[in-house]
């Protein structure tokens, strides 16, 4: 089993945040392939909301955690115990101020790079063994809160950039789940 989790925070003011993009993303993906993933459905003791299906006799689940972004490791590591998942068959989409708009990145066993979601995973698997696909958001180009600019969402300029990259992140997903990891990331890491 693989589970794919799309990082952001569950109340609406939030919903098309920079910060939000993770659930935006396996949002989309889902309906996309609605087929194979019926709607989320809210399960309380993961704290989030799950969908399932199987692609190519692989078990796939999708999960928007209920936690806030600084506390997504809480919902990754009940996912992970109750399933007895390998931290290498936990996949995480997220914002990344790292790369510029537009960009992807996806990465295997690396830090959290300032991301406090990604670090609130780290934490609680104990490790940085698991998958990243990481949505450009670029970084501000005032000195301020980081916060203040990952909590608005994208200017009218960055927003064809981003979903340009939601494209790319669906293909990426689909060639990882086809053809591997290593494929998804030759492909992909050099647009």
């Amino acid at each position: 089993m693989i589970a794919i989790f799309g990082l952001g925070n569950p109340e609406k003011k939030y919903e098309l945040t920079r910060h939000n993009l993770g659930w935006q993303v396996i949002a989309a993906w889902q309906k996309k392939h609605a087929d194979i993933f019926p709607d989320f459905t809210p399960q309380e003791k993961f704290s989030s909301q799950i969908t399932s299906g199987t692609w190519d006799d692989k078990k796939i689940l999708l999960v928007r955690p209920l936690t806030f972004m600084n506390l997504s490791g809480q919902a990754v590591e009940k996912i992970k115990s109750f399933y007895q998942l390998a931290n290498e068959n936990i996949w995480v989409i997220h914002d990344d101020l790292d790369l510029t708009p537009g960009k992807i990145k996806i990465s295997y066993n690396t830090s959290a790079g300032g991301h406090n979601g990604v670090a609130s995973i780290i934490d609680a698997l104990g490790d940085k063994h698991f998958v990243r696909f990481r949505i450009g958001i670029g970084r501000p180009k005032f000195f301020g809160k980081i916060s203040n600019y990952v909590l608005k969402p994208p200017t009218a300029a960055e927003q064809n950039s981003i979903r340009q990259a939601q494209e790319k992140i669906f293909t990426a997903l689909d060639t990882a789940l086809n053809e591997g990891i290593p494929k998804a990331q030759s492909l992909f890491n050099n647009q």
